[in-house]
């Protein structure tokens, strides 16, 4: 099991119950984490570098002063995470159909971050900067974008999105058909066929 202040490098951790633990202060290096639970667990001051997780629950863990290092999210379910209270000096982070629901990304940066084919369902982005971030194939039904920054941020084939054009720097971003009328939303225009 593991415990407060561990030390772990190069292990494969599968199907590892670890709801509600406390695993404060912990170094993770070189970890796959697979089909793991870590709900609600408090993860305060965790260290991550190089990990993996894979089809883990993740839902309403703490993170504050938590720091993700090169780490690649594959197929998690991530619901309720304020990830802005994260170490955001180390915060390199990449999703892949992973399903994130009323997280909170507000004031980070975030350059070239993927969320590759995920569902982001109300994720506030808030003064966040995600310039050449990978949206491509994802579901963003009601996710928050507000002074941020999406410049060569890519949406091809993205749906549900809604970015007011106003107050988010979109320059080189890239969009596909038909989807990216939804940008044409904040200016409450008609568009005829």
């Amino acid at each position: 099991m593991i415990n407060p202040e561990d030390i772990i490098e190069n292990k494969i951790f599968s199907l590892l119950n670890l709801e509600e633990k406390n695993l404060q202060k912990c170094q993770f290096t070189n970890v796959v984490f697979e089909k793991c639970l870590f709900l609600k667990s408090n993860l305060q001051q965790v260290q991550f570098n190089d990990c993996k997780l894979k089809n883990c629950n993740l839902s309403l863990i703490q993170l504050k002063k938590c720091r993700f290092n090169n780490v690649i999210f594959e197929e998690c379910k991530l619901v309720g995470i304020n990830f802005f209270e994260c170490d955001s000096f180390l915060f390199q982070v990449s999703f892949q159909k992973c399903l994130l629901q009323t997280c909170n990304f507000s004031f980070m940066k975030m350059k070239q971050t993927s969320f590759n084919s995920s569902t982001l369902r109300e994720v506030d982005f808030k003064n966040t900067d995600l310039s050449d971030a990978n949206f491509s194939e994802c579901d963003l039904e009601g996710s928050l974008f507000h002074q941020c920054n999406l410049s060569k941020a890519n949406f091809k084939n993205a749906k549900n999105y809604f970015i007011d054009l106003t107050n988010n720097d979109v320059k080189k971003a890239q969009f596909s058909f038909p989807e990216v009328l939804n940008l044409l939303k904040a200016f409450d225009i008609n568009i005829l066929n």
